[in-house]
């Protein structure tokens, strides 16, 4: 996770392109997301990873800021759900009627993608483009939305990263055991 962060940043692109349906509520939501300054991961401060911390300072990083945006969409029912590429942490829009269905390569049952902390929508070209340039083949698994466990052990497994000083090790490796039981229970 930590170390593919922002060495492969996926490109987004510059306008959302007219055959995509970007309902006027995901501006808003973006608009709102622009209100919160996004900060670049700085795993030396653990309380970026939490929403209410975002919610009081209005800043967070990408994983708090998309946890932000993702309760934020549960509430007014709009189909986003994260999604598991590697190294990021990525929205996907799925078509309302066919989030059940299993995923394809191709994506699709995902009409965008949306990188939270900024609000950038691209699409199934631009994660096309970013599985060329990394050294991973696109998988079915990565087009899978998670569910809220399996986004819950996502962030501790991430920030657990927080705490990689001896002092604070018990922290990393209880955070760690969190993740792992969370993974099992799925």
């Amino acid at each position: 996770g930590r170390a593919a962060e922002g060495k492969h940043p996926i490109q987004f692109v510059k306008e959302v392109p007219w055959n995509i349906p970007f309902p006027d509520y995901l501006n808003d939501l973006n608009a709102m997301q622009a209100a919160v300054r996004n900060l670049p991961p700085d795993f030396s401060k653990p309380d970026e990873f939490l929403v209410n911390q975002v919610i009081s300072t209005m800043k967070g990083n990408h994983i708090g800021n998309g946890l932000l945006y993702l309760i934020l969409c549960e509430r007014l029912d709009i189909p986003i759900q994260p999604i598991q590429i590697p190294g990021q942490f990525v929205l996907a829009y799925f078509k309302p009627d066919l989030i059940s269905e299993s995923p394809t390569i191709n994506g699709s049952r995902i009409e965008y993608f949306i990188e939270p902390a900024s609000g950038q929508v691209f699409t199934q070209r631009d994660v096309d483009a970013y599985f060329q340039r990394v050294p991973l083949t696109l998988d079915k698994q990565f087009l899978t939305p998670q569910n809220n466990i399996e986004t819950i052990a996502h962030v501790l497994g991430e920030m657990s990263h927080c705490f990689d000083n001896e002092k604070e090790a018990f922290k990393k490796q209880e955070l760690e055991e969190l993740s792992s039981m969370l993974k099992l229970s799925i």
